[in-house]
């Protein structure tokens, strides 16, 4: 309830942001929910969450605190800061989920934002020694503290497509179970395959590449990856096979499971290639049958030739 006149110019940015990202969420919301009432089907809710700050990082970890259908915005200002963004795990950043974050949590003894902000510079610079071409040092320190200058550009095309599923608890599952991994692996190929299916008519491209990715819990976690199979109702049992290379004889239990594709190639050169392919059968059958035709010529001229001296002959013995 504040005069606007007492508002700081970060404050007022923010409050625009978050006007036009409800905007923007209730047009996509209302949109949605038109296209599917068809008078067939019941109509649905289509929610969306949004995150609002001062730059990427802290707008995307905004973007999925409140889901499935509020918006979060942190202000790097006041408090919010160190409400929201601090007890967020490591792995949570851009970057930081993988082994690289674990590597950044055991070496530095950290495991949430608010932790890594305690560390001093000199003290990641120790574990991270800075260069021209490594700066993560620098980054560490100063996304912890919510400052982030990587410009917000234009949504370019997936580097890889994936879907994945969470087991927590009671919920694990056991390697031992064959049929409950493979259907699981089922599922999520199932999904994942309807997507590429999308991506490949929508851009015309499709994926070199097929992996699957296990969460063992503890911070563990392994992927492995292979050539795409040429036909989708493959993806299953490849899915499978890589999940028991993955595991090999341990018997920890599965909390997370997820299957990706990557490697994308246009389905243009595929085509180009195959209509190459056809233009050089095209030339061979060509030269095939001019070799043909000239032989058949040649024939033709030995029996007129033939002919002739047969004809002459005759003509001479008249």
């Amino acid at each position: 309830n504040r005069n606007l006149d007492c508002w700081t110019d970060l404050e007022i940015e923010l409050a625009c942001g978050a006007s036009l990202a409800a905007r923007a969420r209730a047009d996509v919301a209302s949109y949605f929910a038109a296209s599917v009432d068809d008078g067939a089907r019941k109509c649905e809710t289509f929610t969306l969450s949004a995150g609002v700050s001062t730059n990427k990082i802290l707008s995307k970890l905004a973007s999925g605190m409140k889901k499935p259908n509020r918006q979060t915005v942190i202000n790097p200002d006041d408090d919010s800061l160190q409400k929201l963004f601090h007890p967020l795990p490591v792995g949570r950043i851009q970057g930081l989920g993988g082994k690289f974050g674990i590597d950044v949590c055991e070496k530095l003894g950290v495991e949430t934002v608010g932790d890594l902000a305690k560390v001093p510079l000199a003290d990641i610079e120790r574990h991270y020694p800075p260069s021209p071409d490594n700066e993560m040092a620098q980054y560490l320190f100063n996304v912890s503290r919510g400052i982030c200058s990587d410009e917000v550009s234009d949504r370019t095309l997936a580097k890889s497509i994936g879907c994945g599923k969470t087991f927590r608890n009671q919920l694990a599952l056991d390697p031992r179970n064959e049929q409950e991994v493979q259907k699981w692996a089922s599922e999520l190929c199932a999904e994942l395959t309807e997507r590429l299916e999308v991506d490949r008519r929508e851009n015309l491209r499709t994926a070199k590449l097929f992996g699957v990715a296990v969460n063992m819990g503890k911070k563990r976690s392994s992927s492995k990856s292979t050539s795409a199979p040429h036909k989708y109702e493959k993806y299953a049992k490849t899915a499978t096979k890589l999940i028991r290379q993955i595991l090999g004889t341990s018997q920890s239990k599965i909390e997370g499971l997820t299957v990706f594709a990557s490697g994308f190639i246009e389905i243009a050169d595929e085509q180009s290639s195959i209509m190459a392919a056809f233009s050089r059968a095209k030339s061979s059958n060509e030269g095939t049958k001019k070799l043909v035709a000239g032989k058949l010529s040649q024939h033709h001229q030995k029996e007129r030739k033939r002919s002739l001296k047969s004809m002459w002959s005759h003509q001479e013995n008249i």
